[in-house]
């Protein structure tokens, strides 16, 4: 019942705290191409030169009422790419099946908080996925590597959500011409980006990256930087992210040939819990729930469906606010819930990709007849 008042809260509400990040990408993006310096002079300018130049031709603007109207049409047309390729993924299955991913997605609280406060975090997704699926179908040619490591690129908006899918693009394809691709294009947008500002921009985004990695920044939660601030040992945070994406990227390098759902959906909760994210980026926890659902579709019949169960509690979490009305004095009881579904849904994506390519090099196929992972509906 909030995402549809969320578009409207963005396009016109006139209260300062809606729409807020977008004021803070609108403000940073048309100094940056200004010639002003950004970093170490806008204290929420963390992203990478890239960031501003994909956001110029959206925020760069004069007028911030014009720049929230386009932003609230990204917004929409980002929602309904993400319903369609949700509803395309499930193939051939029953109305009801297409009908619970729909009303998942739609359910999710974080969607209505990303919208509201004018984030990236849902029109980085759609790009993300359809470069993923471009990537990995069986269809080779160069358009497609092209326009795969260009939308990865346009995920890279938010690097701190798309970098450990940059694992699947480079290994699950089993060619390196989609990430080389990316790569440089990434880098081509970088250096464009580069032309306008001076020669300390390099120096001064390091130093917001140093100073990014070494604090837990408490508005946030259920991520390395809250757990291991408030332990003592912000020293160990760049030196777990790094640790993180590595064994991410050494589970997609030998399970490459599993299906991307569910590599997708490890990345995308390693990505939730890698570094610094506040509930607006809870959105990118839809790809491991349309995992769970496309695993406890294909299971479903047998005796003791787990990811059945654990589709319904991650919808449950993802359809009630963390602070909500009756449970907002069990604040940190309900985030700790969170967290733990989180994980435990991790652990057992995890669990079915290596069974399921554990079977698959022993010789044993499943009953759709494919050797590693779900059949391309």
């Amino acid at each position: 019942r909030r995402v549809a008042p969320s578009f409207y809260w963005l396009a016109a509400e006139p209260t300062p705290h809606i729409a807020h990040d977008l004021r803070l990408r609108f403000d940073e993006t048309r100094a940056w191409m200004a010639g002003e310096r950004v970093y170490g002079v806008y204290g929420t300018a963390m992203y990478p030169p890239a960031t501003y130049a994909m956001l110029w031709p959206f925020v760069g603007y004069q007028s911030l009422p014009l720049v929230r109207l386009i932003w609230t049409e990204t917004a929409l047309i980002s929602l309904l790419l993400l319903l369609g390729i949700g509803v395309m993924e499930s193939g051939r299955w029953p109305w009801q099946a297409k009908l619970l991913i729909g009303a998942a997605i739609l359910s999710n609280y974080s969607i209505s908080v990303a919208v509201a406060t004018g984030q990236m975090s849902l029109q980085v997704l759609p790009p993300i996925i359809l470069s993923m699926l471009i990537a990995t179908r069986q269809k080779v040619n160069l358009g497609r590597d092209i326009l795969a490591g260009a939308l990865f690129v346009l995920g890279m908006a938010k690097p701190q959500i798309a970098l450990p899918f940059g694992w699947i693009l480079l290994f699950a394809p089993r060619r390196l011409r989609p990430a080389l691709l990316a790569a440089g294009i990434y880098v081509a947008v970088t250096l464009f980006a580069a032309m306008f500002q001076g020669s300390q921009m390099w120096a001064s985004h390091v130093q917001q990256f140093k100073w990014a990695s070494r604090h837990g920044m408490e508005e946030g939660y259920g991520n390395l930087n809250v757990w291991l601030s408030n332990a003592g040992l912000t020293r160990l945070i760049l030196p777990a992210w790094i640790a993180v994406f590595l064994g991410t990227g050494a589970l997609v390098y030998f399970y490459r040939d599993g299906d991307v759902w569910i590599l997708m959906g490890i990345c995308a909760r390693v990505a939730r819990m890698w570094c610094y994210h506040r509930r607006y980026d809870d959105v990118m926890l839809l790809i491991p729930l349309i995992a769970l659902i496309r695993v406890a579709w294909q299971r479903q019949g047998k005796r003791v469906n787990i990811f059945g169960w654990l589709t319904v509690l991650f919808t449950l979490i993802m359809i009630q606010q963390d602070q909500m009305g009756r449970l907002a004095r069990f604040g940190w009881q309900v985030l700790a819930a969170h967290v733990a579904i989180w994980v435990v849904a991790l652990a057992f994506l995890v669990w079915e990709l290596v069974g399921r390519c554990t079977a698959a090099n022993a010789g044993v196929r499943n009953r759709a007849g494919v050797a590693c992972g779900f059949p391309v509906q």
